[in-house]
């Protein structure tokens, strides 16, 4: 009995391809013409068979191809992947021409006073948890095993969630820093001495000159008597009025809204101006009246 091998036989699945392939494989099992009609194995010719499969090299893989750029284009592209690494590393800095909020990435909340700058890392989660201050800042810092760093240009300031006001001003004619406690505890450190690290914690306050910290009386006007968090407007007016000894007028709605505030206290009338101006929300405006003041909306 004779029979035609088909060719889904004689591929055997293995991929053979090319002809001088299949030929190959041919050779090694003996079949001069694959299509012709030959005599029907038996059973230990197929095993024979079988055996000499299994040892044919399988496929040549085809080789990788490889991408050529143009010299232009690579140069082009070089010039993408440098940008993008010099882009994030430069940190964010942010500049305040008039007092401003802030929300860092891991939730702690700044009050920037005006003509202050604060700078932080791109990769502010990822890495530790730090800014560097020129000028003022009230921090409310969202705990976390991972201190919270503060650098002005001659302290350190370490915390691992609580609320503190650092003012430092390098262009001052007496250049320091300053730092009051409102909550928690905070460690503080002269950059250049740091083993004289003072321990803070709420209601005390210190003031770095050089190298020396200087622990201050916290009932003493430190920074601004001025700083408010959440606060209704109300209560701010209310605090104006003690302290300048004048009647602030507003409606009800006004008095509700809660705002942020800082401010040094200078005037009552200044304050009353930065403040409005500070609102973002709504448009206040103030008037003089017979013994103080009314703010109202526009």
């Amino acid at each position: 009995m004779t029979y035609r091998l088909p060719l889904d036989v004689i591929n055997l699945g293995i991929g053979y391809e090319r002809p001088e392939d299949l030929e190959q494989v041919w050779d090694a099992v003996g079949i001069a013409d694959p299509f012709a009609q030959i005599p029907a194995p038996g059973p230990a010719r197929i095993q024979a068979i079988l055996a000499q499969l299994r040892n044919v090299p399988a496929k040549r893989q085809a080789p990788a191809r490889i991408i050529r750029l143009s010299p232009a284009i690579a140069a082009a592209v070089a010039v993408l992947l440098l940008a993008g690494v010099y882009l994030w590393q430069r940190p964010v800095t942010v500049t305040a021409p008039v007092a401003r909020e802030l929300v860092l990435p891991d939730g702690s909340e700044i009050i920037l006073s005006a003509g202050s700058r604060l700078s932080y890392a791109r990769n502010f989660r990822g890495t530790r948890r730090g800014v560097s201050l020129e000028g003022e800042a009230f921090f409310e810092v969202t705990p976390s095993a991972r201190s919270f760093l503060v650098e002005t240009f001659n302290t350190n300031v370490s915390v691992p969630g609580t609320s503190f006001l650092v003012s430092a001003w390098p262009q001052a004619p007496a250049p320091s820093t300053t730092v009051r406690v409102t909550a928690g505890v905070v460690e503080v450190a002269p950059r250049s001495s740091p083993d004289k690290h003072r321990r803070l914690i709420a209601g005390q306050a210190v003031r770095i000159n050089g190298s020396e910290p200087t622990m201050l009386d916290i009932t003493a006007r430190i920074a601004t008597p001025f700083l408010f968090v959440k606060t209704p407007l109300g209560e701010i007016f209310d605090a104006i009025e003690m302290h300048f000894g004048v009647t602030i007028i507003a409606r009800e709605d006004v008095r509700s809204h809660v705002h942020n505030f800082k401010q040094d206290a200078r005037s009552a009338e200044q304050i009353l101006s930065d403040l409005c101006q500070s609102v973002t929300s709504m448009t206040l405006r103030y008037r003089p009246v017979a013994g103080g003041y009314e703010v109202f909306r526009n």
